[in-house]
């Protein structure tokens, strides 16, 4: 089971990297860390759950961009 979510979480990631040109990933990182270096823990859990559910957003417009990629 976790084998097959992991490959659709690759596929995301993948694309994410690849396709998302405001480099809103790379944000995520330097406000994640800046946090962490500040000793910001409320900071750093916001900066780590934006990450982590950024996803999201950017599985929808890869299923409007590349249908192929995905089942319905």
């Amino acid at each position: 089971m976790c084998q097959k979510l992991a490959i659709h979480y690759d596929r995301i990631r993948s694309l994410s990297v690849n396709t998302v040109k405001d480099y809103k990933i790379i944000e995520d990182h330097k406000k994640l860390v800046k946090a962490i270096k500040a000793g910001d823990k409320r900071a750093a859990v916001e900066a780590m759950d934006r990450h982590l559910n950024r996803w999201m957003i950017n599985e929808k417009m890869f299923r409007e961009q590349f249908p192929g990629y995905f089942k319905e």
